[in-house]
């Protein structure tokens, strides 16, 4: 691969990772031709995911659907700010890949994960594991919380379901809250996850 110039400060990365981010600037900037939206505006603060890191910031945003802007796959910062008794307050960053999508369905307020969470998703919600007692392969795999149960398996469609279910890849979490929806997986950048996720996000937002 060429050498590149790196699109935005990249706050003390390993070179490995500056790789891996590299090949997703790459691919979507140089292969694709779609460049980084610098009017991106989703509200991180909107979802409990994000509510325990420090600070959230968009470092790089690619949208999927030109037609509608209705789906980005993300480069984000996120800052965990801790306490360490030598040192004080500590803010250490990470880059991680998220997915932004606008759905055409009001989908109400859930969280949709694979493995156990620890972070105060919690907090957000009276929460209510949703089971779907017609889809058990979907229930098998997804543990589903969110406040509204019936608003829910209403709205969440077995379109979506089938389009969640196709994800190739464990760890993922997903909240949805209303028609917006995010996907993540709280790891470093690579490009493999990039695939996925754009595949995902296009899917989801062809759902009527």
């Amino acid at each position: 691969m060429p050498k590149e110039k790196f699109p935005f400060n990249p706050h003390g990365l390993a070179d490995d990772e500056k790789e891996k981010i590299m090949e997703v600037v790459h691919l979507f900037e140089k292969e694709l031709q779609i460049k980084d939206d610098k009017e991106f505006g989703f509200i991180t603060q909107y979802f409990a995911l994000f509510s325990h890191y420090y600070e959230v910031n968009t470092a790089a945003a690619y949208p999927l659907d030109f037609a509608n802007n209705k789906a980005h796959l993300t480069i984000t910062e996120v800052n965990i700010r801790e306490h360490r008794p030598k040192s004080g307050y500590v803010i250490t960053s990470f880059y991680q890949l998220w997915g932004f999508a606008t759905l055409k369905s009001d989908l109400g307020h859930i969280v949709i994960r694979q493995e156990n969470i620890v972070d105060k998703v919690y907090e957000w919600f009276d929460p209510k594991e949703i089971d779907f007692k017609n889809d058990p392969e979907f229930s098998d795999r997804f543990y589903v919380i969110g406040k509204d149960a019936e608003h829910t398996k209403n709205k969440l469609s077995d379109h979506y379901r089938e389009a969640i279910m196709e994800i190739s890849m464990n760890d993922i979490v997903i909240e949805i809250k209303g028609n917006h929806l995010i996907i993540g997986n709280r790891k470093p950048v690579d490009l493999n996850t990039a695939l996925i996720f754009s595949d995902f996000l296009k899917k989801m937002i062809g759902i009527n």
